[in-house]
């Protein structure tokens, strides 16, 4: 678009003097935008034009003399990156328009021209013109104040050469207005470094903007101390970059040795609110040239997956990895569930073992770990209630497992974890005997159904998986009363606090304890304290 003014600029381009004024009369431009139109009528002339008329849209036939189309759009692309062309070609120009294709920024018109599908192409091409004047124009206002947004510039930099989004050559070369340019040299050596920061959960935002904001600070102490030319930024507020252009003084050790510094910093620095927070730093392979630093960033973020195995704050060199196998975790799943039956201690050697067999072993990926750590618990808790302890079960449901599972950030965290529960599970079936749990598990059912009545000691046995007189032999044993006696001792002791609401009725009260038959309550409740329902209310609720 021309300097100082809101309209656009058009050169046309054909060897024929009737189509250059066909073209210029057929389309009302000043109103799709146009105020100037030059010509060419070869395409030496147009590229010489062009550099000096600075075109925003070049209408030309792909066929000319002395430089064919697809030659002069390679030179305008190359000046004039803006610049959108828009290719007239008949039947017979098959073969150019396929290298054509190759070329960004490029429209089509077939011959005989259509003036409606010349209008829509140029239509759309100038909205694209609007469209690039605008963002255009939102940079420019961004290099107005690039004094003062400078670091922000910087660290979208970053982000934007980690992800290989093209809007970093943008930003590039509004760094390089300013006075604080980075000198970084687009075909210099560069090597991407990452730093991962695992909050844990729950973590209030204050906190995390804060220890972000240290482990910024400790990056640039270190790289300035050390006299490194970097960039960085942080991405989804979890991990901050840094691209480094390398030096033949400048080792991959020597980075790892400032990595490791980096972390001590950050972790003196932050004190106690660093307390639960992990740091991992991962340091990617070298590449040429900023144009690559994308493959050197995906290379730190395999190398920082690595960190799950071998723990935080510390720093790895990325190495490539072999193909991974399979991964045998329901087989370890499936040892673990037998060592947890039996109540045996050798778990705890089995749980170490296995650690060293998946930090050992390229097959495991970290969601397989995850997923084996999760069916692990999974049966630990599935053994805990069989075994009757319900108690035990109460908070530990599979939605939370997964929760505590997929938190962890290390291998180390996860194994802690499992152990633990381990330990609270032996500690449970230690203090709790077999028969004491089956009596624990007969009256929770008894309080959860009593008022539906209906249930038999049948039901309660299906529901533990043990036979009716089984059941009713440990009941007996462990509590001197039969299962029945206890249910309607229960059921009586809820009666007489719903006889003391004397806006409740006898029958009400009956119904509510899990007595269909009124008569069979009152005659069961007499025999039980010696007095009728009625009796109770009216002697013993004065």
């Amino acid at each position: 678009m021309g300097a100082g003014c809101c309209l656009l600029n058009l050169l046309i381009v054909d060897d024929e003097k009737r189509t250059r004024d066909g073209l210029k009369m057929c389309l009302p431009w000043t109103d799709f935008g146009i105020g100037e139109i030059r010509e060419a009528d070869d395409g030496h002339t147009a590229l010489e034009t062009a550099l000096a008329f600075k075109p925003d849209i070049i209408l030309s036939d792909i066929r000319m003399p002395t430089m064919t189309g697809i030659e002069l759009a390679e030179r305008i692309q190359a000046e004039l990156p803006r610049c959108k062309l828009i290719f007239i070609s008949g039947y017979a120009d098959k073969e150019y328009l396929k290298a054509a294709i190759q070329l960004k920024a490029v429209s089509f018109i077939e011959k005989p021209i259509s003036v409606p599908e010349l209008r829509a192409c140029i239509a759309t091409v100038i909205n694209a013109c609007k469209q690039e004047a605008e963002q255009s124009q939102l940079l420019a206002e961004s290099a107005a104040n690039l004094e003062t947004s400078i670091g922000m510039l910087q660290r979208e930099y970053a982000v934007h050469l980690a992800q290989g989004n093209p809007d970093a050559d943008n930003i590039s070369r509004l760094l390089a207005q300013s006075k604080s340019g980075l000198g970084l040299p687009s075909n210099g050596n560069y090597v991407s470094v990452l730093f991962h920061m695992h909050f844990a959960s729950g973590i209030p935002v204050e906190l995390a903007v804060s220890l972000r904001g240290s482990l910024e600070t400790a990056v640039a102490r270190e790289f300035v101390r050390q006299r490194i030319a970097y960039v960085a930024g942080t991405i989804d507020g979890t991990r901050l970059v840094a691209h480094l252009l390398l030096t033949p003084a400048l080792s991959l050790s020597d980075l790892r040795a400032s990595a490791n510094r980096i972390a001590n910093e950050f972790a003196d620095s932050s004190g106690e609110n660093a307390s639960g927070h992990l740091l991992f730093a991962g340091i990617g392979q070298p590449v040429k040239g900023l144009a690559q630093l994308h493959r050197s960033y995906q290379t730190a973020l395999a190398a920082v997956k690595q960190l799950f195995f071998l723990g935080h704050n510390r720093a790895v060199v990325y190495e490539e990895q072999p193909v991974k196998s399979s991964f045998a975790g329901d087989l370890f799943a499936q040892e673990f569930g037998q060592h947890v039956h039996s109540c045996n201690n050798a778990v705890f050697p089995f749980i170490d073992a296995l650690a060293r067999e998946i930090r050992g072993s390229a097959a495991a990926s970290i969601d397989e770990v995850r997923m084996l750590f999760y069916k692990m618990l999974v049966v630990l808790y599935t053994e805990a209630q069989n075994k009757f302890l319900g108690r035990y079960m109460e908070e530990r449901k599979e939605e939370y497992l997964w929760h505590r599972v997929s938190d962890s950030g290390t291998l180390n965290e996860l194994i802690a974890f499992l152990e633990s529960e381990v330990r609270a599970y032996f500690d449970a079936i230690a203090s709790v005997g077999v028969q004491s749990r089956v009596v624990h598990e007969t009256i929770r059912y008894i309080e959860r159904h009593y008022q539906s009545g209906g249930f038999t000691i049948s039901d309660i046995a299906s529901h533990l998986h043990l036979t009716p007189a089984y059941l009713s032999q440990i009941f007996k044993k462990d509590t001197g009363q039969t299962i029945n006696d206890y249910m309607n001792a229960y059921k009586i002791d809820r009666a007489k606090e719903l006889l003391a609401d004397r806006g409740v009725k006898l029958v009400e009260v009956a119904a509510r304890c899990g007595y269909n038959d009124a008569k069979y309550f009152t005659k069961t409740f007499k025999r039980i304290t010696g007095i009728t329902p009625s009796e109770y209310r009216e002697n013993v609720l004065k």
